[in-house]
């Protein structure tokens, strides 16, 4: 390990007289704010990593009303989604707060949870995301274990528009949304509001009556709003960029299909600000970044007489300075941030601050590339000892021959996830004492490109191994059954495989056909303990197989546009014990969706019309809690701009 550490700090301290340019660690085009927090290559070929891109295209093709389903739809993570409710993220093995997902380069997560209900992210605020495979520690910190999900909010790159959208489905699905942007000289301004509203009293088969027989979902209405604002400042050496959101969303929460229904009710509210400058300098950029967080999440259950606020509020202040150099590419940056949480099961200091640094840097020696990362955390809890983290990674990107686009990839490092404040402060039970989960990951990968006319593919096949200690696992206490408290006792061994292959071809003038396929094979055991029933099984609700095919066919003749898609998605079984006796059996789900756009003079309409779970499958995510049965959805957008429209 120490070798490890000598060759990262040589690597990213020395100069060696490198004489091949090489892309920039960060991507930052002024003056069109094309601003990516990511500090990787965007180019899938180019990252020691497995990377995955959802561009706006893919958004609007995908007909998704939030991040669940736009992840579930679009990319290659597995959803457990609570029917038409809650939902959460399970990457490569790895369960939902161990993944890091940004807006903008901020993290979303809640710091008393530390995850975020994805079902509560609208789709509208997503102009495009890119998806990190594996940790990424080195470069982000604490929860990316699993993966890094960066999303990119919308650009007002137009002098003006204005536009509408409304949709209906059933089971009192309605749901409506307003934009608008305006860009003079120097100054853009975007103003989003978006809007749904549903009953979720869909039917299905009850198995707890006798006979099993019909039902109808009860208690699972839902109502959710949005407004975001995005306000930027372009000048030919610096830019500034503020956006604020606001989401509110009140909802019952039904519990399993089985039980009956106990009137509980969850209000969500979040608001978030974020300012970023960049002054371009003769060989970099430097990015100062300051962001608050407040939200507040009130439960309801008149059973248990219960009515619980709990509130909590994040403030961060980065700085990061990138420098392109002959020899290649150096970042270095510094964070700090003070995260607070107010419940009445909490301690009433639940306070964090924590500072850490990083240097990440890309050196290219003919066709061999080397990504070397280095970050240090520090964390200082209230109620608890500090936590330091030292976050090291390596990875290397080799291209075969000059002549053919066929690129082999490989990265090491380790991770590490922060106990939350339910962790450490939630009483009884907390412990302020845990240690960070710690994890170890490998991985390599070949990928080939072809981009040549009217072909476009990308083939990309990786495997990795990623060994996770110090899990946190809530059990009962020795002294006291009934309550629970958490311990650093879990250890998971994660193996797996990922397979990706993406075309466009565009075979006239009119007509063009794309794929997006994906498919993921993780084999994740717990290894804890050998003398108990749970060693060596499979963790619980994690699928070792997933994959997920998409294709699309466009068609555009003069003014008029018309596309199909049709995606496919099959989920293994998910194991509902520790033990690995019962299980739920696996599913698949197709969706149709047809888009016809008409372009007019400043003025574009579209119409869709969406078939989801075409097949009328009846099956479910997690035990007791069914998914909607076959469901059409119709939506008509009106686009009006100060110019004439294409039919993009």
């Amino acid at each position: 390990m120490r070798f490890i550490f000598v060759l990262l700090f040589c690597l990213l301290t020395c100069t060696p007289a490198f004489a091949q340019p090489q892309k920039a660690d960060s991507v930052y085009a002024l003056p069109a704010i094309k601003i990516t927090a990511l500090r990787l290559p965007q180019a899938t070929r180019d990252a020691p990593v497995h990377l995955t891109t959802i561009k706006r295209e893919d958004v609007l093709s995908s007909n998704s009303q939030t991040l669940a389903h736009l992840l579930d739809r679009a990319g290659s993570p597995f959803i457990r989604s609570y029917g038409n409710g809650l939902a959460s993220l399970s990457f490569r093995g790895t369960g939902a707060s161990q993944s890091l997902i940004l807006l903008d380069g901020v993290p979303l997560s809640d710091p008393q949870l530390g995850q975020i209900d994805l079902s509560l992210v609208p789709a509208q605020l997503i102009n495009s995301a890119q998806i990190q495979h594996g940790q990424g520690a080195a470069l982000y910190g604490s929860q990316s274990i699993g993966s890094v999900i960066n999303l990119a909010t919308p650009n007002a790159d137009q002098p003006f528009f204005l536009q509408t959208t409304a949709s209906t489905g059933p089971f009192g699905e309605r749901d409506g949304s307003l934009s608008t942007g305006l860009s003079r000289g120097a100054w853009q301004g975007l103003l989003s509001f978006a809007h749904s509203t549903e009953q979720g009293d869909f039917p299905f088969l009850n198995p707890s009556l006798f006979p099993p027989a019909n039902s109808r979902r009860e208690g699972a209405d839902r109502t959710t709003s949005s407004l975001f604002v995005k306000v930027a400042r372009l000048q030919p050496k610096s830019a500034t960029l503020i956006t604020g959101w606001y989401n509110t969303a009140e909802r019952g929460l039904p519990g399993a299909a089985t039980t009956s229904p106990k009137d509980e009710r969850q209000w969500d509210t979040g608001s978030r600000l974020m300012a970023r400058h960049l002054v371009t300098l003769s060989k970099g950029v430097f990015a100062l970044t300051g962001a608050t967080q407040r939200g507040s999440l009130r439960y309801s259950n008149p059973q248990l007489a219960l009515d619980q606020t709990g509130r909590t509020r994040a403030y961060t202040l980065d700085a990061e300075l990138t420098l392109d150099q002959a020899y290649g590419s150096m970042s270095a940056g510094i964070s700090g941030s003070q995260y607070t949480a107010r419940h009445p099961n909490l301690l009433r200091s639940a306070r964090e601050n924590r500072l850490a640094g990083f240097l990440s840097s890309v050196h290219p020696v003919s066709r061999l590339t080397l990504f070397p990362g280095l970050r240090l955390d520090t964390f200082f809890p209230s109620n608890g000892e500090h936590l330091v983290s030292l976050s090291p990674s390596l990875g290397v990107n080799f291209q075969l021959l000059q002549t053919i686009p066929l690129t082999l990839k490989a990265n090491a490092g380790s991770g590490f996830r922060a106990p939350t404040f339910n962790d450490r402060f939630w009483q009884p039970g907390g412990n302020p004492e845990l240690a960070p989960e710690r994890s170890r990951q490998i991985e390599g990968g070949i990928v080939y490109t072809i981009n040549h006319h009217a072909v476009e593919i990308l083939i990309e096949a990786s495997g990795f191994y990623n060994r996770i200690k110090n899990q946190i696992t809530w059990l009962p206490s020795a002294a006291n059954s009934s309550i629970w408290q958490p311990e650093n006792i879990g250890t998971t061994k994660i193996l797996g495989t990922e397979f990706a292959l993406g075309s466009h071809f565009k075979m006239n003038k009119r007509w063009s056909i794309s794929s997006h396929n994906s498919y993921t094979l993780a084999d994740a055991r717990d290894i804890s303990e050998a003398d108990t029933p749970a060693f060596n099984q499979p963790l619980r609700y994690t699928p070792r197989h997933v994959a997920k095919t998409r294709l699309g066919l466009s068609h555009q003749r003069n003014k008029l546009q018309v596309q199909l898609d049709a995606s496919l998605r099959h989920i293994s079984r998910r194991y509902i014990t520790t033990d690995g006796q019962q299980f739920l059996p696996g599913y698949t789900t197709a969706d149709f969706h047809l888009r016809v756009s008409r372009a007019l003079p400043k003025t574009r309409v579209t119409a869709g019309v969406f078939v989801e779970n075409v097949t009328d499958q009846a099956f479910e995510v997690i035990k007791g809690y069914p998914v909607p049965p076959r469901a059409i959805r119709f939506q008509l957008s009106i686009l009006f701009a100060g110019e004439n429209q294409d039919t993009r």
